[in-house]
């Protein structure tokens, strides 16, 4: 038996996104809250209709807390993801299957960014995920402010110097 796929069951109804920009002048919670209301005006639904959420980040959050603190939302599930570049995507799968599934009559995914508000190019200082073999990709380049780094961690050159942006999405 395989997967016919979810098109007939699950209706994107609404979405919201800021701009994508440097956004110098808001933090986080405010770039969560403009994508979330904007989202919830074009579906026409308020907050306490959405059943569970999904916060997509990579380095804006731990956990789901920093979706439910802005958006103040009590007595809701809210589950964190994260997959690298696919971490939007990530988040509106699971609440896609999750409508899908019947767990759920209404989720809503959310994404959200804010790497930084300073002038330094690049990516913040974290070590990167491994494959759990301790090796090194040899075919990436490496940018030079890690190369001095003792443990010689990768990280990619050409990253987009815009990493500020909040998107929302509700499913139905």
């Amino acid at each position: 038996m395989g997967s016919h796929g979810v098109r007939d069951q699950v209706a994107i109804v609404g979405m919201g996104c800021t701009p994508f920009a440097e956004l110098w002048e808001k933090g986080l919670d405010d770039l969560i809250v403009d994508a979330s209301t904007d989202a919830f005006a074009s579906a026409g639904i308020s907050k306490d209709e959405v059943d569970a959420y999904w916060f997509g980040t990579a380095q804006s959050g731990m956990s789901g807390i920093t979706l439910a603190r802005p958006l103040q939302l009590r007595n809701k599930p809210v589950t964190r993801v994260e997959n690298y570049c696919a971490t939007g995507s990530e988040a509106l799968r699971a609440a896609v299957y999750a409508v899908a599934s019947g767990a759920y009559d209404v989720a809503m995914a959310v994404g959200a960014e804010k790497v930084k508000d300073s002038g330094f190019q690049g990516l913040n200082a974290m070590n990167p995920p491994g494959d759990g073999t301790a090796r090194l990709d040899r075919g990436v380049p490496v940018h030079e402010d890690a190369r001095d780094h003792p443990d010689h961690h990768v990280v990619p050159v050409g990253q987009r110097s815009q990493q500020q942006l909040g998107q929302a999405g509700v499913i139905h």
